[in-house]
């Protein structure tokens, strides 16, 4: 089975959908399935920057065809973004079945018109979230779901919360599975809880995308800030910047000079592990979240967790007691979650230790064989 993987970026980008989406490439042919991925050459769409060939990998074990993007109109979440190249591809590419990933971004709508002009199967993971309530929402989601998830024989939620939300708008249970993202333990071997050094101060790590609307930076800079007293704290913020660098610039000026912050932008996989290996705890301050991949990152490296109780993360954690919840967009609680974990290493090395054995139930290995039936169930109704 040839199967199409439609995707708006693709690694060496980094975000989670994009390497949710690079990790079914390089494990798919363990299930007699040939992937092939279509996606753009966009690198980030705040800033809009493209990847250029010098920085692209050669295909390895599967092509990926990138195509030029366009910057159609200024919407939120890429929306915008359109590639008539990818559509072409999707067109003129033989396969057995489109797997087109994103929530109304343009993969999904592209995926949709292929699939229907072709005659094959669509299956469609949104990665979505119902976010924070808006005005226009429900006949956003609306046609969204006509526009695409009506047109899929299966759509795959990560999270029974995603489930629940994309039943509420009115794509048919029958066509629902739920299969959550995961990750591969094989990269992260287990290392003993870290001890920091004779005073030193405690790590607190954030990663992902720099930016205020959806990853919540804005509160952990607040929560910073509420927390100048404490010189023994280092506040770590690693990941693709997307906010105008003179907006954080403004920002973090804010801050008084005992607050010890790094912001280190972009890191390598090599690097970013190192980050997580050298921290004392990690903040996921979103203000939603379909899934949270960076959370499996925490727990595989047996970091104790203080995350805002949204979207898919609940379910990540489940009852491992490996995190405290805080709500959303409030520094004071993400602040006073900081301070009980940073005055008690009993509580963090408890916490910790538990994340490792939450984190094996999300390994890849587990979750491939579930998305490679859904497939065969797509085909089989044609």
């Amino acid at each position: 089975m040839r199967v199409l993987l439609a995707a708006q970026r693709f690694p060496p980008a980094i975000g989670g959908v994009d390497r949710h989406v690079e990790a079914l490439a390089r494990r798919l042919p363990a299930e007699g399935i040939e992937p092939v991925v279509v996606t753009t050459d966009l690198r980030t769409p705040r800033p809009w920057t493209r990847w250029t060939i010098a920085e692209l990998p050669p295909p390895d074990r599967y092509p990926v065809f990138r195509h030029r993007p366009f910057l159609a109109l200024p919407l939120p979440n890429d929306l915008g973004v359109v590639s008539p190249g990818m559509l072409r591809r999707l067109l003129s590419e033989p396969g057995a079945l489109v797997h087109a990933h994103g929530f109304a971004q343009f993969p999904t709508w592209a995926g949709s018109l292929a699939s229907t002009l072709r005659r094959r199967p669509l299956v469609v993971t949104p990665h979505s979230d119902p976010g924070r309530p808006r005005w226009g929402r429900a006949g956003f989601d609306a046609l969204v779901r006509w526009g695409t998830l009506d047109r899929a024989r299966r759509v795959i939620a990560e999270t029974q919360m995603e489930r629940e939300f994309l039943s509420r708008i009115g794509v048919p249970n029958d066509r629902l599975r739920v299969i959550p993202g995961g990750i591969d333990l094989s990269t992260c071997p287990p290392a003993a809880p870290r001890e920091p050094p004779a005073n030193a101060p405690l790590r607190i790590l954030f990663v992902g995308r720099v930016e205020f609307e959806q990853k919540g930076v804005d509160v952990l800079l607040d929560a910073a800030q509420r927390l100048a007293r404490r010189t023994d704290l280092e506040w770590r913020i690693v990941g693709e910047i997307w906010v105008p660098p003179e907006v954080l610039a403004v920002r973090t000026a804010r801050l008084p000079p005992s607050v010890r912050l790094v912001v280190t932008g972009r890191r390598s996989e090599s690097e970013l592990d190192q980050e997580y290996r050298t921290a004392d705890l990690l903040v996921v301050p979103s203000r939603f979240e379909p899934f949270g991949l960076v959370l499996l990152e925490g727990l595989a490296r047996g970091l104790p967790i203080i995350a805002s109780r949204v979207g898919g993360m609940p379910e990540i954690i489940g009852e491992s007691g490996t995190a405290l919840w805080v709500p959303p967009g409030d520094p004071a609680a993400l602040a006073e979650a900081v301070e009980r974990l940073a005055d008690d290493p009993a509580l963090r090395r408890r916490m910790g230790s538990a994340g490792r054995h939450r984190a094996e139930a999300f390994d890849w290995a587990r979750r491939i064989p579930e998305v490679a039936r859904v497939y065969r169930e797509a085909v089989a109704e044609g």
